[in-house]
């Protein structure tokens, strides 16, 4: 009695997180993202194994510009779905955010860059090299997308940014290559 009554609460968990995954697509679409958080948020409580669950809200979390919580929870449709290559995407999408968010924060008030902590520049860095490694991900598990020239030309664009914050990356993409050989 105990296994059906629990493979009915399976069945009718499914359903409502699949109803509300279907309500938080609805509210994306109409563009009103806090209600769609609402919604993926709620899912995550009821079952937070869905792979879609993780990735819609992670999408509106970027929308939201929240981009500290897209990356978890894209981490964590990685691990559920590993061979989605969207979620690599999506992924770059959130670590540039993240970059920019950090420049943005280093800027005064008339709007000119204040020169950026060491801590900052390794930030920046470092997520630039996220996106760049997720969006190469992406390319290599979706090889033929129609998006590969300009997601190889926006890689090229964010290594000219690393490059701003760390004059010696090339030499030290150059020693890791090297090495890797």
């Amino acid at each position: 009695m105990s296994i059906m009554c629990t493979a009915c609460l399976n069945n009718f968990n499914s359903f409502a997180v699949q109803e509300l995954n279907n309500k938080a697509q609805e509210y994306l679409n109409k563009g009103d993202v806090e209600k769609a958080i609402s919604r993926l948020e709620s899912n995550v409580d009821i079952d937070g194994g869905v792979f879609e669950t993780r990735y819609n809200l992670a999408v509106a979390y970027v929308r939201a510009e929240e981009f500290e919580k897209a990356l978890a929870q894209l981490k964590i449709a990685k691990e559920l779905k590993p061979e989605n290559a969207e979620v690599y995407y999506v992924t770059g999408v959130a670590a540039e955010g993240m970059a920019n968010s950090i420049i943005e924060d280093d800027k005064d008030d008339d709007d000119k860059k204040k020169e950026l902590s060491t801590e900052d520049k390794q930030k920046i860095t470092n997520y630039l090299n996220l996106a760049i490694n997720s969006y190469n991900e992406y390319i290599e598990k979706d090889p033929a997308t129609n998006e590969k020239g300009a997601i190889e030309e926006k890689m090229m664009e964010l290594i000219n940014e690393i490059i701003k914050y760390d004059p010696e990356y090339k030499q030290n993409q150059a020693k890791n290559t090297n090495a890797e050989n």
